[in-house]
C-alpha cells in the first residue's frame, strides 16, 4: 500500500508504517496525519498483523510540526485571533492528539525504528510506540516550549514520564532541550541505540521475535501494564485474573504447552 506521505506493508506477520517525506525531514502536515490515519485504518483489516514497526525515509525520524510551512498561516492567524481560527486549531491538536491514542491503542506490540531526529510532535509519535530502538544520530526533544507553547501536547506530559521518571521528564519538558541517542539509552527513553547500518535488521528481529509469540498473550499483557500504570495492587491482580483465566482454554496456550512437551517451536493462530 502506497499514499503520498506514508508506505505500508505487511510481510510475516509484521506491518511497516514508513514516513516518507524526506525532503521535509518527515515534518508534520495534516496530510502526513491523514496518511497514517488511512495507514491504521487499513491494517485493521490484516487479520495477519501482530507486530507493527514504525520508521522513516531519509536522516530525519520525524522533526515536528513543519513550522516552515505553517509559519505564514499561523501568523495570520494570530495577528486576527477569531473563534474560527481557535476551532481550526483545537481542530488540528484534536487530530495529533487522536494519532498517539490509537498507537497506544494497538493490541499488538509497536516498534518505533528511530534514525533520526525525533522532535517536537515526532519524539511523541516515538513515544507512542511500545519498544523504541534508536541510532547514534538519532535525538529526542519535546521542544514546543521554544516556540511560545506548552508541551502538553500529543500526549508528552502523560507519555515521557511513564517512560523516564518524573523528575527527568519535567527537565525536558520544561527546557524543551535535546536529548542525544547516548543519553536516551541511558535514562530509558529508548530500549538501545544500534548502528545505523543495523537498525533495520535489528528491528526486524525483535518484531519477527515477538510474531512468532501468542498474539492473545501480548494483547493481554500490554493491555495490563497500560491500565495498571495507576492501579493499586489489588486491582492489578484482580485484572490480571480476568485477562490469564480465558488464555487457558486458547488453542495457542494448548499449543504453546504441546510444543514445550514436544520440545518443537510453536506454531500460534492467535485463538
Amino acid at each position: 500500500m502506497k499514499l503520498d506521505n506514508v508506505l505500508v506493508s505487511v510481510d510475516d506477520h509484521v506491518a511497516s508504517i514508513t514516513l516518507n517525506r524526506p525532503d521535509k525531514r518527515n515534518s508534520i502536515r495534516p496530510e502526513l496525519v491523514a496518511d497514517l490515519f488511512t495507514a491504521l485504518d487499513w491494517l485493521e483489516s490484516q487479520v495477519e498483523v501482530r507486530c507493527l514497526v514504525i520508521d522513516a525515509v531519509g536522516p530525519a525520524f520525524c522533526a515536528g510540526a513543519d513550522l516552515k510551512d505553517f509559519s505564514e498561516e499561523w501568523v495570520e492567524r494570530a495577528a486576527r485571533p477569531s473563534g474560527e481560527a481557535i476551532r481550526g486549531l483545537l481542530e488540528m491538536m484534536t487530530a495529533l492528539s487522536d494519532l498517539v491514542f490509537r498507537l497506544r491503542g494497538i493490541s499488538y506490540p509497536v516498534i518505533a525504528a528511530v534514525n533520526g531526529p525525533a522532535m517536537g510532535g515526532g519524539c511523541n509519535i516515538a513515544l507512542a510506540c511500545d519498544i523504541r530502538l534508536a541510532t547514534p544520530s538519532a535525538r529526542f526533544a519535546s521542544s514546543f516550549v521554544k516556540i511560545g507553547l506548552s508541551s502538553a501536547a500529543m500526549g508528552g506530559t502523560y507519555l515521557l514520564p511513564r517512560a523516564i521518571g518524573e523528575g527527568r521528564a519535567l527537565e525536558l519538558l520544561l527546557t524543551g532541550r535535546d536529548v542525544t541517542a547516548e543519553e536516551a539509552e541511558r535514562i530509558g527513553l529508548v530500549n538501545r541505540v544500534v548502528p545505523d547500518e543495523d537498525l533495520a535488521d535489528e528491528v526486524r528481529s525483535l518484531a519477527a521475535e515477538c510474531a512468532a509469540l501468542p498474539p492473545l498473550a501480548l494483547a493481554a499483557t500490554k493491555r495490563a501494564t497500560r491500565l495498571n500504570a495507576t492501579a493499586t495492587l489489588e486491582q492489578t491482580l484482580a485484572l490480571e485474573a480476568q485477562l490469564q483465566a480465558p488464555l487457558f482454554l486458547s488453542s495457542d496456550h494448548q499449543e504453546g504447552m504441546l510444543a514445550f512437551l514436544e520440545k518443537r517451536r510453536p506454531a500460534f493462530e492467535g485463538r
